[in-house]
């Protein structure tokens, strides 16, 4: 029982000092009086009970998969590297097939028991920088497909342009 206790101890620790980074969290701390590994611990349960019972879950589900990734997006246009880009082009793409499916679909998924859950859980998935799960995505539909990148319709017409103007220079010498 005191090692259960000791390893809750030193998670709570890890997740407090992780929650120590979001300034809106330490103000809800300090009005609140309660610590930061509960409050998101209630608001968790708050969300997953409101998407389990369907009460209001296209709204949540809806407002989880726009608002991090729309920040972690302009994030990453200011700071760009490959992987990032590869992240949020991936997410968005995914989450723009659901999103489309959602519209064609709607009175069956209105059906579909838990599908707001499962949506939250999956663009969580997707999202969350300590799974990447987008990048997983990517590299499982798309990647092992030969370099798909070398055979992109834009590669192709900047190869045919390349031809194009080599043979115009050669002509005109």
């Amino acid at each position: 029982m005191e090692n259960v206790k000791a390893t809750f101890k030193t998670t709570e620790e890890k997740w407090d000092r992780y929650l120590s980074q979001s300034s809106r969290l330490c103000q809800a701390e300090e009005f609140t009086k309660i610590p930061k590994v509960y409050l998101s611990i209630i608001l968790g349960s708050v969300v997953f009970i409101l998407l389990f019972l369907n009460v209001s879950g296209q709204l949540i589900s809806s407002f989880i998969g726009w608002f991090y990734p729309a920040h972690a997006t302009l994030h990453a246009i200011e700071y760009p590297s490959h992987e990032l880009r590869q992240q949020w082009l991936t997410y968005w793409v995914v989450l723009g097939l659901l999103q489309s499916i959602e519209y064609f679909e709607d009175t069956i998924l209105y059906w579909m028991p838990f599908y707001y859950l499962f949506k939250t859980a999956f663009l969580l998935y997707l999202m969350l920088p300590s799974v990447t799960g987008a990048s997983t995505l990517y590299m499982l539909l798309f990647q092992h497909h030969g370099h798909a990148n070398k055979l992109s319709p834009v590669n192709k017409a900047k190869q045919a342009v390349k031809r194009a103007r080599s043979s115009l220079r050669k002509s005109s010498q």
